[in-house]
């Protein structure tokens, strides 16, 4: 490989030169959704898939082989540098990375902007490929793309899949004062959005974790009970995660995401009736469904003046989940006669 001497600290005649590489990146493209990680995952788990899929047979749609430099690439990228790290470098055998179809087009800018560290005019333009380029920098470990993305993003108005975006994002990435105050827009954004639950609750259902959480932490939602809010939560996993195992995940104490499903729904204001539907259902996991209920029903009966807090230490708080929301009231016309209220 030739040197790779250049005082801009830029190399984009470098890119896919096989005089300035000293291995090839064999991009596999995928139909399925194999490259796409939760935030949830950690980057040393990312690093994991690929090191695992470098022997792993899987359908491949195509093949994209690009010959790239390892230097360039880990001084841009976390993920790579570690990559580098755990495998042996052999020019004869290429480093696999799957991406599904639906992220190819911004893992190449992700490898033009590592060469050249500027993005494409498309790219500065379209809120749909920074936020696609924002996830995969994110992902790789490449810290300067993921900034001048939301600097760029900052300047656009806010919209529900960009809020969602930026809640998610803040609650793992490490936080600068742009992801910051993008986050607290977008939660201001989403709690005036949605301040009605009742009347969002399909479009509700493609948020984030994190933007489900800004929504429902408020006593002042509106929403006819926490029997409704917990079945619009229960709609919004089936049709974020259709796995069953990705469903467990969310409805259990799992330190994989910044909170669980309890500080979202309020179990000890659901119904008896709605109490009985979670045990026998598959998606909860048995032992969280039990200590919810169980956490409910000691809740329910102790006597109303001590249901509201903990005693810890002298001083007695206010335990979340036990505070009582402000449900919207139903409101009923008296003015009605026998016969039309029976309709």
């Amino acid at each position: 490989m030739a040197p790779l001497n250049n005082a801009t600290g830029t190399y984009d005649d470098f890119f896919n030169d096989p005089k300035h590489s000293d291995f090839v990146l064999q991009i596999e493209v995928t139909k399925g959704k194999m490259d796409d990680v939760a935030y949830a995952i950690s980057e040393d788990e990312v690093l994991e898939q690929i090191l695992a899929n470098q022997g792993k047979n899987v359908q491949i749609l195509r093949v994209e082989p690009l010959h790239m430099s390892s230097p360039i690439l880990a001084k841009r990228s976390t993920l790579f540098q570690k990559l580098f790290s755990k495998l042996q470098m052999d020019p004869k055998s290429p480093i696999k990375i799957r991406i599904s179809a639906s992220k190819v087009e911004a893992f190449m800018e992700l490898l033009h902007f590592m060469y050249g560290r500027k993005l494409s005019s498309a790219t500065e333009k379209s809120r749909v490929a920074l936020l696609d380029l924002a996830t995969v920098a994110d992902k790789y470990g490449v810290h300067s793309c993921l900034n001048q993305c939301i600097h760029l993003l900052s300047k656009l108005p806010m919209t529900k899949e960009s809020a969602s975006f930026y809640l998610e994002m803040a609650s793992h990435v490490k936080a600068t004062s742009n992801i910051r105050s993008l986050a607290n827009a977008a939660k201001t954004f989403l709690i005036a959005r949605y301040k009605d639950a009742s009347e969002y609750k399909e479009e509700m259902c493609n948020l984030s974790f994190a933007a489900m959480q800004a929504i429902f932490d408020r006593d002042d939602i509106r929403v006819e009970s926490e029997d409704a809010l917990y079945d619009i939560i229960v709609k919004w996993a089936e049709n974020r995660f259709p796995k069953l195992e990705q469903r467990r995940a969310i409805f259990r104490y799992s330190p994989s995401y910044i909170t669980d499903i309890t500080d979202i729904v309020r179990f000890p204001h659901m119904s008896y009736e709605k109490l009985r539907e979670i045990l026998p259902r598959h998606d909860f996991d048995p032992e969280f469904a039990r200590n919810v209920i169980n956490d409910a029903l000691f809740f329910k009966a102790e006597p109303l003046n001590l249901r509201w807090t903990v005693t810890v230490g002298s001083k007695a708080i206010l335990k979340w989940p036990y505070i009582k929301r402000e449900y919207m009231k139903s409101t009923y016309d008296f003015h009605l006669s026998r016969d039309q209220c029976k309709k």
